[in-house]
Parts: structure tokens; sequence; C-alpha cells
């Protein structure tokens, strides 16, 4: 089954757009500039939740940090969900339940990796980049979508990271940002705290488009997408 799905792979490669980092990132770019309304309403309900959050931590013994999850979770679910459904070939899409499960899989696989070795992890959360897209878009079980992901990314590993990192600088700028000024952030209002959550949701948002625009890639158009992931 596994040469199978290699060998379709390897039909398809004749509709594939080359992939690198500067494709990956232009694609991201295309993909948001065509949906800016949708994008930068996610990207502001992002960060009016974390914004109140820190506004609430500032009289409160700790951060309610799981609604910052439950909210990333369900902006990506309905941001992929509607990108795919305007831009892929028609088909049963997966329902929140299957993505929550896969993100839980992953984010644990994930941490564990980086809590033994960090590349562990890095290598992970590389072949996996495209697992949420391809589990919305066909339906399919969890491990599936993985194994999916896992086979997409096969010899293009360095690009896809190349462009992670690219794509979650401002995220990472931004938590060094959250570090160094934890006073200011705690009131949540600040301009400090607004700009900072502004920049990891910015971030976030660009990174599941980037996962979209992967897949694109490596599929060729809304017609062939399926063929080359079957």
């Amino acid at each position: 089954m596994r040469a199978e799905r290699r060998a379709q792979s390897d039909r398809g490669r004749g509709r594939m757009s080359e992939i690198s980092v500067g494709a990956i990132l232009g694609r991201t770019a295309r993909l948001m500039r065509a949906n800016a309304g949708l994008c930068g309403t996610v990207v502001l309900l992002l960060t009016a939740v974390s914004v109140t959050l820190d506004a609430v931590a500032a009289n409160a013994e700790s951060r309610p940090t799981f609604i910052d999850s439950l909210a990333a979770f369900a902006a990506q679910y309905y941001l992929t969900r509607r990108l795919i459904d305007q831009r892929w070939a028609a088909g049963e899409r997966s329902g929140a339940l299957p993505v929550f499960v896969l993100q839980l899989v992953s984010t644990l696989g994930i941490l564990l990796g980086l809590v033994l070795l960090v590349i562990p992890g890095l290598y992970l959360l590389t072949r996996w980049f495209a697992a949420v897209p391809l589990l919305i878009s066909r339906n399919q079980g969890t491990g599936d979508a993985l194994r999916e992901s896992w086979l997409s990314t096969e010899g293009h590993g360095l690009a896809v990271f190349g462009a992670m990192v690219i794509v979650y600088i401002p995220l990472l700028l931004s938590l060094v940002v959250a570090f160094l000024f934890d006073e200011a952030l705690i009131g949540g209002f600040g301009a400090i705290g607004v700009a900072t959550n502004f920049m990891i949701s910015l971030a976030m948002v660009a990174g599941w488009c980037a996962a979209i625009g992967y897949c694109e890639l490596r599929g060729g158009d809304r017609h062939t997408l399926e063929e080359v992931f079957a």
C-alpha cells in the first residue's frame, strides 16, 4: 500500500510545482492576500482573546491558557476548512473532533521529541506539517493523515523547515518580548501586550496557510490534488 501511494505520488510530479522555501512562502503570501478579510478577521479575534486573557490574569492567580489553545484550535479548523472548501476539489470533509485528536497526538509527539533531543521534535513538526489540511480535505483517519503528511514531505524537509522558521519568526520574537517585558504584558491592553499577541496570532494564521499552500504546491491544482495524495 505504501509503495502504491509513493508510485501515485511520483506520477503526479509532472503537475507538481517546484518545492522550495520561496515557493512555499510565495504561495502562502498569495493565499493570505486573496483571503485577506478572512485571515485578518481570524488574526484579530485570536488577538482579542489573548489580550483579554492577559487582562484577566492581572487580577487572577494564573492565566487560563487552555482557552488560548481552544481558540487557536477552533480558528485553525474554521480557517482551514473555509479555504479548502473554496480552493480544493469537492469531497467529504472531516469534522472537528478527528482534527482535535490529530492535534493532540501530534503535539504530544512533537513535545516529547523536543524534550528528549530537540531535533526529533523539529523533525516530526516538519514531517507532519501538512497533516491538518489533508485530514480535513479527505476525512481520513488521524493515523492516515499523519502518514500522508509524512510521505508528502519526503525529500522536501529542508524546504518545509526553512519556510516554517521564516513564518514563525514573528511568533518566536514575540515570545522573547513577552518573556523580557512580562510585567508590561500583565495589563493585557498595553501597547506591548497587544502588539505581541497580534504578532503571535499573525504567525499562527500564516503557518496554517503555509500548510495549505504546501499541499497545493504538491498537488498542482484543485483537480489533481486528490490524485496526488491518494
